[in-house]
């Protein structure tokens, strides 16, 4: 997904509501946000 819209820095799935919320307090470290796909270090990464 990364790599087709480079423009996209998360990715939510799921139920986005409260994922975003979990997501704003969380933003400098997002590794326990639930549900949550990112791109780091040109891995992509999945939250718990």
């Amino acid at each position: 997904m990364k790599r087709q819209c480079p423009e996209v820095d998360f990715v939510c799935r799921g139920d986005g509501e409260q994922l975003i919320l979990d997501l704003l307090e969380r933003l400098e470290d997002p590794a326990e946000v639930a549900g949550l796909t990112w791109a780091k270090d040109g891995a992509v990464v999945q939250g718990r």
